[in-house]
């Protein structure tokens, strides 16, 4: 059974309604196939602590559940992979769309494979979104991701509480899991594209440079080169402070 999470186990010190929900986040995923889901959490009913109904005793402890799988590690690291490999970065043009022409016309209605996508076409589709012109996401198809969690925390088809361990694992991937790998994913691929692109510049420094100390002179030639490639290394950092050339 997974570890509750220290977060849940602070709101469930903290919370009386979470408290009374622990037992039946237990049974949600011990899955105990003699139970009923509707006579268990029955005994958890109490108006006065929060808890109207079955349904919202259920609901507490579906919320917890939700909450334990997002935060398992081995979870995000599946996720994570699957959004970085097999993720498609997405953009459209936001509503309304701009009655200018604009620099980011082609990237209106575009999509490619995140891991195939060149670092300056990924750069310019993020300006696009920085500049308000463009909505950008990306999306890995679900329904694999989900098999695979639901092997991973034992869904058992044959119990009663199945329904509710499924129906927690879908509300953590959508609401929970997903959305935040989305943002890791897009910065680290930031990232990587930043580092390309001040590595495509001092490259073109230093072809510039060479070519310039052939018609000048080899005086010129190293003090030239460094200067190109440190100035590309401040432009770089001033976009991302993490980010160096040498």
């Amino acid at each position: 059974m997974p570890k509750l999470s220290v977060k849940s186990q602070i709101q469930l010190r903290r919370e009386e309604p979470y408290r009374r929900a622990v037992a039946q986040y237990e049974l949600i995923l011990a899955q105990d196939v003699n139970a009923d889901p509707d006579d268990a959490a029955a005994a958890f009913v109490d108006d006065e602590k929060g808890v109207a109904d079955v349904n919202a005793a259920l609901a507490g402890a579906r919320d917890i559940v939700a909450e334990t799988v997002a935060e398992n590690a081995d979870v995000r690291g599946l996720v994570r992979q699957a959004f970085a490999t097999q993720g498609v970065v997405a953009s459209e043009v936001v509503d309304p769309k701009p009655t200018e022409p604009t620099k980011f016309e082609q990237y209106y209605e575009f999509s490619e494979r995140l891991s195939d996508i060149p670092s300056h076409r990924f750069l310019a589709i993020r300006r696009g979104q920085t500049e308000g012109v463009l909505r950008v996401r990306v999306a890995c198809e679900a329904d694999p991701l989900l098999e695979r969690i639901s092997e991973m925390v034992a869904l058992n088809p044959s119990s009663r509480f199945a329904p509710h361990l499924k129906e927690a694992i879908e509300d953590s991937y959508k609401r929970l899991i997903a959305p935040s790998v989305e943002v890791d994913v897009m910065v680290e691929t930031k990232m990587k594209a930043d580092r390309a692109a001040v590595e495509i510049q001092a490259l073109f420094a230093t072809a510039v440079c060479e070519v310039a100390a052939r018609q000048q002179g080899p005086a010129l030639h190293l003090p030239a080169v460094k200067h190109k490639i440190h100035r590309a290394n401040d432009a770089a950092r001033l976009r991302s402070p993490e980010l160096s050339f040498s």
